[in-house]
């Protein structure tokens, strides 16, 4: 952990926590904005968002990756994030099955897997049924301005999705005023399921794939 000198990179003061890590072979622009995560903000390359409902900032540079945060997060947490941590040479060797892959493959070969919090990921895929890319992201932001809370304050405004037993006590009728249509009572389903126990998303992880897709698809 370090303080990071020089020109404020960021544009934000309080974000003084900081330091760097390798990124070799990663796209930060092309990670975040293909479509597998929302509730980033994009300022001229630097991205705002929340990872442990902590507020951080990232920007790369080159074969690195700098981040800054409003408290301490460990480096190997936002390498994990950014699926840095991943071998990714076999991952790419076992999916290129054929030409259209190995395309494919050459094309996007620094985008990574973001390991997101599981909570926020399965809302944010919920609000994906049927919906845009932009208008999953105004959603997403539109549900944590109003019902999340504020991590930092500033220039940058950056709000934490609520968490799922906050979101259980929501009405159907304040998420369709989000945006959600009909998305809105599996979202409050999910919430109410995740707050009550019924579904615990940690487990997941312990799973096999095939039981974890079970799970998930009771909700």
């Amino acid at each position: 952990m370090e303080r990071l000198r020089g020109e404020c990179l960021f544009g934000v003061d309080d974000m003084a926590i900081g330091g760097r890590i390798g990124a070799k072979d990663f796209d930060l622009d092309a990670s975040m904005t293909c479509g597998q995560v929302f509730g980033w903000h994009n300022v001229d390359g630097t991205y705002f968002g929340i990872i442990d409902s902590t507020a951080v900032a990232l920007r790369q540079l080159g074969n690195h990756v700098i981040y800054r945060s409003t408290k301490h997060i460990p480096p190997n947490r936002i390498r994990a994030y950014l699926g840095l941590d991943e071998d990714l040479d076999s991952i790419l060797e076992e999916i290129t099955v054929d030409n259209f892959m190995r395309e494919v493959t050459r094309r996007v070969r620094p985008l990574r897997l973001l390991k997101q919090d599981p909570w926020p990921c399965l809302c944010a895929y919920i609000i994906s049924a049927n919906n845009r890319i932009d208008r999953i992201d105004a959603i997403y932001k539109r549900i944590a301005s109003r019902y999340g809370e504020l991590r930092k304050e500033g220039h940058y405004k950056i709000y934490t999705l609520p968490q799922p037993h906050q979101l259980a006590r929501c009405r159907e009728a304040d998420l369709r005023a989000c945006g959600l249509g009909f998305r809105a009572p599996y979202v409050l389903e999910a919430a109410r399921r995740v707050s009550d126990g019924s579904i615990d998303l940690n487990l997941l992880r312990a799973m096999s794939y095939d039981d974890a897709r079970q799970a998930l698809k009771t909700i």
